[in-house]
């Protein structure tokens, strides 16, 4: 489908859906509506046409439940029309999930207004074009017994970002001409005939839904617990996209490329690399020499209560600053980290040589892109690598081109096709280009080596027998997984900026975005079936998280579930929540879906047919109303209130400095006693935590009982509400096999996941002694359940990956495990709170 130049109107976008409802294209029709509903630019009564339009067609769909909710929240709003219309439908909308009213329904699904239920339809020269009877402009009540109401339209401005027009929005010459400003709230109220009416006791047409290449959609209402039904824990009907074809998920097509390259244009995130790239290592450099230097304390303050094993005199050394000599040690990794990853990685995990003759059996175009690519940049052809493993990895290191290894493993090699395997090699190139691999590759290292501290001295420690040895390799295991995580989180936001830029330059070089998209999905999906055999993340796997083009935490779930459901439909999240962005801050890689939209619009731009379906941009968050920021910002500042807080009150607390500093010389020492305290703002800092977690611990973790506990729900619905957040938590109750690493490699449970029948579901636990008691309390241990079928029940929680934290794990033979999220988050809570009135008011 080609893509309009200009956005949508509302009024376009009004009048595409209400042709695709007379058609009986209800998931169009519902994709549209929704559209409709969060445009910029909609007035409140297009709005209020779009939730009614959505109730048709939920309800014409045969999605009776999800069309009761939407009446239910019409019932609430002021307008005595909108109140009687919902009332109306929710009498003719059975509870048995039948199609409404199918004995009286026309072909189209929809049963025509009227004042009363047996009113006869008006005549066709009272309809307009679109099939709707429009209601009088003039404030006279009509047929159907309503006034009218008015309200101007505001006037339609183009959004500066691109579009593309929603399903149906070029309308053919039969498309009905716009209303007229101030048309009224119910121009469009009821539908033409569509075809002969069934008798009684007949069933209603069967809905189809014509099959939509490109669906562009925006925004969606976001779903929260008070919008729900009593007693519905689904997301909110207008937060859940619903496919234009259920029957039809979507498969991957093979779409074309450029015949001759082309470019995108002047790259936007070339200053944006530099800048992180420089956060980044003061960051990484800041953490590491303060890590550093406390552990250089605390090891002489335990030293000098031992002077009869080490002299006093001999620690004055770990005293020293040492700033500069771990400065030179990094350069010096930075330099050698070709080599020092050479070894590394042929002990560890079996790396060996592979030449480009060898590729070019396999693979020749992407031998001969590699070729085309370093003569264009004068650069020496890298060194090829190989590893012995079926797990689909690609990664590169090194600082200069003629350093520099692209590494890729035999499972990749087969399971990808040559234009593929082209893309993802161009892709670490693009590393070369932007100049981030150096920094990458000296970091890495620094981050490969304490994680193969945590798993080796973990599988020496599976092996011994004497508890002493066993209770010591456990604690170093753990310290070395402790530092991989902690050091690993200021290179976040470098391999999370690189990603997309190097999508952008991988695109470039080979004109051919939709292989890349390809190359992607088979990855994630190769991923996920592979983690699904060997029952647990291999640490080939998350030890190069950070170097790899698609992380494993984002692949796993979308990868699991494609082969089952539709893949657009799983990703909604990714392309369309606003704040995916945020959410995404403790992630290695953006949002799969995000990328893969961003891939279709490099295909659109170029006038391909894109691979994956092109979704529409997200509208912008709102703030022009009260219930537009309860709608868009009051959940999200939930979510972060436990990072808010403490900003806030360090705000607060700099604010009283200030006024303490302004009243001093008056004299006035009740207040001047605020300006320079400390002890106020560490306090207000604390004390800021803890109102913050307080404030949303009742909505992270609400009861769970059987009354709104959603019993094996289905992975796929749960995880495609496009508005979800992590505040929005869903209380379940899902049956699989729990699957992880075993052994000590797991004892704090970094590890674990439920298989379900339809995909894999991370999941975390913490125990009664929080993530140290993960290490210590074995005998309640969800490792020993590893392999086994059982029920697990908790919170289910939608952000960049979707999780569940645990509340109890269950065994058909073994008594439950519990977890303790809400008692830790509480006392945290309590504690922090405490602590900071105990600071402020100590003083000092």
């Amino acid at each position: 489908m080609a893509s309009s130049s200009s956005p949508a109107t509302p009024e376009t976008l009004l009048q595409s859906a209400l042709i695709a409802l007379k058609h009986k294209d209800y998931g169009a029709a519902i994709a549209t509506f929704s559209t409709l509903q969060h445009h910029g630019n909609a007035s409140t009564a297009q709005r209020l046409k779009a939730e009614m339009g959505l109730v048709r067609a939920y309800a014409g769909q045969g999605e009776t439940a999800t069309a009761i909710a939407l009446c239910e929240r019409l019932r609430q709003r002021p307008q005595p029309q909108v109140q009687a219309w919902a009332t109306r439908m929710l009498a003719d909308l059975p509870v048995d999930g039948a199609t409404a009213e199918s004995a009286s329904s026309e072909a189209s699904g929809f049963q025509p207004l009227a004042a009363h239920r047996g009113s006869t339809p008006p005549s066709n020269g009272d309809k307009d074009a679109s099939g709707f009877r429009p209601l009088t402009a003039d404030g006279e009540a009509d047929a159907s017994g309503f006034v009218p109401l008015t309200e101007p339209a505001p006037p339609v401005v183009s959004p500066p970002s691109s579009e593309t027009t929603p399903p149906h929005a070029a309308a053919d010459s039969s498309a009905p001409p716009a209303p007229p400003l101030g048309a009224s709230l119910f121009h469009y109220e009821t539908l033409n005939q569509a075809g002969p009416t069934p008798t009684a006791g007949e069933a209603a047409p069967a809905t189809t839904s014509t099959p939509t290449e490109l669906q562009t959609t925006t925004q969606l209402q976001p779903s929260h617990p008070s919008q729900s039904s009593e007693n519905d824990h689904e997301p909110s009907p207008t937060g859940v996209i619903q496919p234009t074809n259920a029957d039809s998920p979507w498969q991957i097509q093979g779409a074309g490329r450029l015949e001759r390259l082309r470019s995108l244009g002047a790259n936007p995130r070339r200053l944006q690399l530099w800048v992180t790239q420089l956060v980044t290592l003061g960051l990484s450099l800041g953490l590491m020499d303060w890590l550093l230097h406390r552990s250089l304390r605390q090891s002489v303050a335990v030293l000098r209560h031992m002077n009869w094993l080490v002299p006093p005199r001999w620690l004055g050394w770990m005293l020293g600053d040492y700033s500069l000599y771990l400065a030179i040690v990094l350069t010096v990794l930075l330099l050698a980290s070709p080599w020092l990853w050479d070894g590394l990685m042929s002990r560890a995990y079996g790396q060996q040589g592979l030449s480009i003759q060898t590729l070019k059996g396999t693979h020749p175009e992407a031998a001969r892109t590699l070729r085309r690519i370093c003569q264009q940049q004068q650069w020496t052809l890298p060194h090829l690598r190989s590893l012995p493993t079926d797990t689909p990895v690609i990664f590169s290191y090194g600082w200069l081109p003629r350093h520099t290894r692209i590494v890729v493993s035999q499972g990749w090699l087969q399971r990808l096709e040559d234009d593929e395997a082209t893309t993802l090699l161009s892709h670490e190139l693009a590393h070369l280009r932007q100049w981030t691999l150096p920094l990458m590759s000296m970091l890495g290292l620094v981050l490969q080596g304490w994680y193969q501290v945590y798993w080796q001295v973990a599988r020496w420690g599976d092996r011994q027998t004497f508890k002493p040895l066993s209770a010591s390799a456990a604690a170093i295991s753990a310290v070395g997984y402790g530092l991989y995580w902690l050091i690993r989180k200021p290179v976040l936001a470098l391999a999370r900026t690189r990603t997309p830029a190097s999508d952008r330059q991988a695109v470039e070089w080979t004109g051919n975005p939709n292989g890349l998209t390809r190359a992607l999905v088979k990855t994630a999906t190769a991923l996920a079936t592979d983690i699904t055999t060997q029952g647990q993340v291999p640490p080939l796997v998350e030890s190069l998280d950070l170097l790899t083009p698609l992380g494993y935490r984002s692949a796993l779930t979308p990868g699991s579930l494609y082969p089952h459901g539709s893949l657009p439909q799983v990703l909604t999240w990714d392309w369309q929540n606003p704040y995916r962005h945020w959410l995404a801050l403790n992630n290695s890689h953006p949002p799969l879906g995000d990328r893969l939209t961003t891939l279709s619009r490099y295909a659109v731009q170029w006038g391909l047919e894109p691979e994956f379906p092109l979704m529409g941009q997200t509208a912008r968050v709102r703030t022009r109303s009260k219930v537009d920021f309860s709608q868009y910002w009051l959940p999200f500042l939930l979510q972060i209130a436990p990072y808010l807080g403490p900003t806030l009150g360090v705000a607060i607390a700099l604010v009283m400095w200030f006024v303490g500093g302004l009243v001093n010389p008056l004299g006035l020492w009740q207040i001047s006693w605020f300006y320079g305290d400390r002890s106020l703002l560490w306090g207000s800092l604390w004390l800021g935590l803890g109102i913050g977690i307080l404030l949303r611990i009742n909505r992270y973790f609400p009861d769970i009982n059987p009354t709104t506990t959603r019993r094996n729900a289905q992975l796929e619905t749960l995880v495609k509400n496009p508005m979800g957040l992590p505040t929005d938590s869903v209380p379940v109750k899902l049956q699989g096999t729990l699957v992880g690493r075993r052994g000590m490699a797991n004892w704090l449970c970094q590890d674990f996941w439920l298989q379900t029948e339809q995909g894999l579901l991370k999941l975390h636990f913490l125990s009664s002694l929080g993530a140290a008691g993960n290490l210590l309390i074995h005998p309640g241990h969800p490792s020993l359940l590893l392999g086994q079928a059982v029920m697990v029940s908790g919170w289910f929680r939608r952000g960049t990956d979707p999780w569940l934290d645990l509340d109890s794990l269950m065994h058909p033979r073994k008594a439950p495990i519990r977890a303790h999220h809400p008692a830790w988050s509480a006392g945290l809570a309590l504690v922090s709170c405490g602590l900071g009135i105990l600071i402020i008011f100590r003083g000092g």
